[in-house]
Parts: structure tokens; C-alpha cells; sequence
């Protein structure tokens, strides 16, 4: 069977052709649509990169739609695919669900972020498209449990609750295989100064002075502490506000090769971002036995029971920070111990098999109905 992807977010985030690739050995045969504003080059045969619309068509969203809708059908045979694979509701589920009307072919479709903030939240007359593609999706893909109850229990109109519950599968990402194949066990407890690290853009959705006063408190309160901060500057402000902090050991971009030694060097990984899909870093710290604090409410929230890994907090609460990076000290040798075994559950392989079974399933359900 052959399975379309559509993706509009393919060439800017690298776990998707992680992703693919994966597939490919597993043997699932995948195209990947990706359609963008600029012209990119393929990485693979099976990716099909198209320019297709321009920057300012985000305001012409039925235009923008009907743009990648026709450069998909004249770039692929759309009927010898038996699913489609929607990595976003609005940008790229409007085309699966268009896909089905036309030929019959039953699609997934992710709910993201961007969904959840850039649509649901600030385009509120385009929300009946988002409604209209999740009814019709045969499953639906959450990262997480707060982006599912609120995508089942508010955006959607009661009597359509049940039905997307039946529905619903939370499957997180999965993470570059170097962070599998190089779990870090040999944990030791913090030595006289507690090493935190956050590895972000430096841009305010990271949230990263909340991070910096948390540590900054910590000292306040006795407890030697530091900040090391590894990621591009993306506003220069961001980095203004902070750079001159005596508590901030600002390492600048890495590959993945050098971040690995870094998170070894580090205690525990704290990231009370403003917003976030999934949070790969969590994860990647996890392989590397990092305890993490997360957003309560965001995407790596609920992953595991509360304390299990790390602790949730309130992104603007600078003392619940503190409170969750104490308690982290206080149980660190028994958190440390089970969290690289826990950091599995982010292996593609494990991942890619929910996602084919389904793909058999639905789409041999497709062929049961015909």
C-alpha cells in the first residue's frame, strides 16, 4: 500500500525526514508533499518539495489551499494512494480532507501548535475547516493529552466529543537515533554547584529569563546554582535581557555531537516554555538521565505521571520552578536511575509501528466499504 504525507513543516524541522527515513527501512512505502514558499532540494526521491504559494497568502487561506491542493495533483497519480498521513489540521488536513471528497481516500490528520494557537485561537472565522477535517479524518494524532482534551472537550461542539474520542491516538515524536543509541546511565549527584541547562532559541517563547531568575533564586536561598544556555540567537533582545547575568554560561549553538557532552555535564534540564508542541530537548535530555521540568498544560506534559521524570510548572511561576528543581535535587538519585529506560518510549522504531498499523488498518477498511 502506498501512503501519501502531507507536510507542509517538512523542510524546517528535521525529525520529520528522521521520520521518513525510518519508514523506509521498515519498509512503508511513503511519498512526502511538502509545500513551501521557496524552493528547496529534495533529500530523497520519494519527497516532492513544491513552491506553490507566496508569503503574503496567509491571508488568502482558501487561495493558498486551492495553490497546494494543484500542485499536488499534478506532481502525483493522488489515486494510487490507499491513506493519507495529515501533519497538520488546517494547512495540510484541509487538503487530505478535499483528497477524500474527491477519490475516497480515508486520512489521519495531526493536531499542532500552530493549529491550536495560530488557527483555532487568532483565525476564529476559519475554525468550521478545522471542525470540518477532524469529523471527517478516520484517526486523529495528538502529542499530547492537554492538546487532546482541548481539542476534544472545547473546540469541538458536544455532540461530536464521543466520536472524537473513539477516534484519538496521542503518539509523541520520536528522536534522532543517536540519543537512543547513546543512553547515558552513570548519573552522579550534583556536586556543590547545580548544573541547570536549557537548550532553546533564544526568543521569548522559551521562556528562558524564567529559567535564569529560578536560578538566581536558588542562590538567593543558599543553593549554588548556574545556567547553561546552548542555542542560536534568534531575537537579539531575548539575549540582551539576559546576557549579563552572573549565573548564565551561554555555550552558543551545538550540534548534536557536542550537546551530548554538555547534557552530561549538566544536573537537570528545565524549559518552562511559553508554548510548545512536544519539546524534542526533554526527550534528548532524558537519554542522557537528565531529570526535566516542563509547562504544565503544553506538549511533553502528561508523557509520564507527575514526578516520574521530572515535574510540570507553571510557566510564569518562578517559585514553582524552584519548587520543582528542589524536589528534583532532593529524589535525584531514585529519578535518575529509571529515566534513560523511560527516554524508549521516544524510539522511532516502537513510534513507526502504531503508525503503519494504522495505516493497514484504515486503509484496508477504505477497501472493505468500496
Amino acid at each position: 500500500m502506498k501512503v501519501l504525507h502531507i507536510n507542509c513543516n517538512f523542510v524546517t524541522n528535521g525529525l520529520h525526514n528522521v521520520m521518513r527515513a525510518e519508514m523506509e527501512k521498515k519498509g512503508i512505502d511513503v511519498t512526502m508533499y511538502v509545500p513551501t514558499q521557496k524552493e528547496y532540494e529534495s533529500p530523497a526521491d520519494n519527497v516532492i518539495i513544491r513552491k506553490c504559494f507566496k508569503k503574503n497568502h496567509r491571508y488568502f487561506y482558501f487561495l493558498k489551499q486551492n495553490n497546494i491542493m494543484k500542485a499536488l495533483t499534478d506532481s502525483v497519480d493522488v489515486k494510487s494512494f490507499g491513506f493519507v498521513h495529515a501533519f497538520t489540521v488546517f494547512t495540510d488536513g484541509n487538503v487530505a480532507y478535499r483528497l477524500n471528497k474527491k477519490y475516497g481516500i480515508p486520512y489521519a490528520v495531526a493536531v499542532r501548535e500552530t493549529d491550536c494557537h495560530a488557527f483555532i485561537q487568532r483565525r476564529f472565522f476559519l475554525r468550521f475547516v478545522g471542525r470540518r477535517v477532524l469529523r471527517n479524518a478516520s484517526k486523529v494524532y495528538f502529542l499530547s493529552e492537554p492538546y487532546k482534551e482541548n481539542i476534544v472537550n472545547h473546540f469541538m461542539p458536544r455532540k461530536d466529543r464521543e466520536m472524537m474520542e473513539a477516534k484519538s491516538e496521542i503518539i509523541p515524536n520520536g528522536i534522532n537515533p543517536f540519543w537512543i543509541n547513546n543512553l547515558y546511565t552513570e548519573r552522579n549527584l550534583p556536586g556543590d554547584e547545580l548544573k541547570i541547562i536549557q537548550v532553546a532559541q533564544i526568543k521569548p517563547i522559551k521562556n528562558i529569563e524564567t529559567t535564569l531568575k529560578a536560578v538566581e533564586k536558588l542562590n538567593e536561598n543558599g543553593c549554588r546554582a548556574k545556567l547553561i544556555l546552548v542555542g542560536k540567537k534568534v531575537k537579539d533582545e531575548t539575549y540582551n535581557a539576559i546576557k549579563d547575568s552572573k549565573y548564565l554560561d551561554y555555550r552558543g549553538f551545538m550540534d548534536k555531537e557536542h550537546l551530548i557532552e554538555v547534557y552530561r555535564e549538566a544536573d537537570i534540564f528545565v524549559m518552562p516554555s511559553l508554548h510548545e508542541t512536544f519539546g524534542m530537548v526533554y526527550a534528548e535530555a532524558m537519554t542522557q538521565g537528565l531529570p526535566v521540568v516542563y509547562t504544565r498544560n503544553e506538549g511533553f506534559d502528561r508523557q509520564f505521571e507527575e514526578g516520574e521524570v521530572g515535574f510540570s510548572v507553571n510557566a510564569h511561576d518562578v517559585d514553582e520552578v524552584v519548587s520543582a528543581i528542589t524536589k528534583i535535587k532532593d529524589n535525584y538519585a531514585e529519578m535518575t536511575a529509571r529515566i534513560p529506560n523511560l527516554a524508549t518510549k521516544f524510539d522511532w522504531d516502537g513510534i513507526i509501528d502504531k503508525y503503519s498499523e494504522a495505516y493497514e488498518t484504515l486503509a484496508c477498511d477504505k477497501c472493505a466499504n468500496q
